[in-house]
């Protein structure tokens, strides 16, 4: 018995596994402008979009929300 919260090896292959078949199901219906949480992507890259959009375009609003499923 092993304490809970500690994923043996094999839990974490089969994690990686199913994000991998996930990833390959759910990416193509993403929006190019989602960074939430999606692979080659940052908090950071959102970061610098939103510099980039309120430097190069004319922005009067930015606007942030979470919408709970």
């Amino acid at each position: 018995m092993r304490p809970l919260g500690v994923p043996a090896f094999e839990d974490r292959l089969v994690q990686d596994r199913l994000s991998l078949i996930l990833q390959a199901i759910w990416e193509p219906e993403f929006r190019n402008c989602c960074f939430g949480f999606r692979a080659g992507r940052s908090a950071h890259d959102a970061l610098r979009r939103v510099a980039e959009v309120i430097t190069n375009e004319r922005t009067q609003w930015v606007v942030e929300a979470d919408i709970p499923v």
